[in-house]
């Protein structure tokens, strides 16, 4: 895969790039249906809160081995996909990242978190697709596909993982993840949205 700048290669995060990372999954939060409900991402003071949780986010990840893609281009992160395990280590570390955004929520937050918890009738133990996103002008190439199917190689490598878990509440969205392959398991309206479930079952390698 190539652009304009040259070959768009991808691999593990690495320490070194989780503010890069973390900048453009949070940029990619802006036009996220979930997100703009729950924050105002325009303002400045609230996005850089974001980016900073985000950076906690990855680095969490990467401390408990959960899997964390990037796409450079020129190594510069232009994609990123971000997974974590359901424990409650995991748990405990995205309350931590995110402590500093809690007196930013819009009203109507509680349904809306309600709606959006983990769907009972995903079989554990999974993988959460936390966040998947690409640079605007990297848009269409192709590199959010691959960075999915990233994950998707890896939990087919994991012998404990029955597959990777997904919420979004955006039509393109829900039509991507469901070429790839996953199934609708779940779904809720609240606050004018459409909270979509989906999983992606883990087949065999080979």
């Amino acid at each position: 895969m190539s652009d304009s700048g040259g070959r768009v290669r991808f691999e593990p995060l690495s320490s070194e790039q989780v503010p890069e990372a973390a900048e453009v999954l949070s940029r990619a939060f802006r036009a996220e249906p979930i997100s703009e409900r729950l924050f105002d991402l325009e303002d400045p003071a609230v996005q850089g809160r974001h980016c900073r949780a985000m950076a906690r986010q990855l680095h969490a990840a990467l401390n408990e081995g959960d899997p964390v893609f990037v796409a450079l281009a020129d190594d510069r992160v232009v994609g990123a996909a971000a997974t974590s395990r359901l424990g409650w280590r995991q748990v405990l570390s995205a309350i931590r990242a995110w402590a500093a955004l809690l007196p930013r929520l819009r009203r109507g937050t509680m349904r809306i978190g309600f709606a959006a918890r983990p769907s009972r009738r995903v079989p554990r133990p999974y993988l959460l697709l936390n966040a998947l996103g690409v640079e605007p002008g990297y848009e269409g190439r192709g590199i959010g596909r691959t960075l999915l199917e990233r994950v998707l190689e890896h939990c087919t490598t994991e012998t404990r993982c029955t597959g990777v878990y997904i919420q979004t509440a955006g039509d393109r969205s829900r039509k991507i993840y469901e070429r790839a392959g996953f199934d609708v398991i779940d779904e809720h309206s609240v606050e004018g949205l459409r909270i979509t479930h989906l999983f992606w079952a883990r087949r065999p390698a080979g």
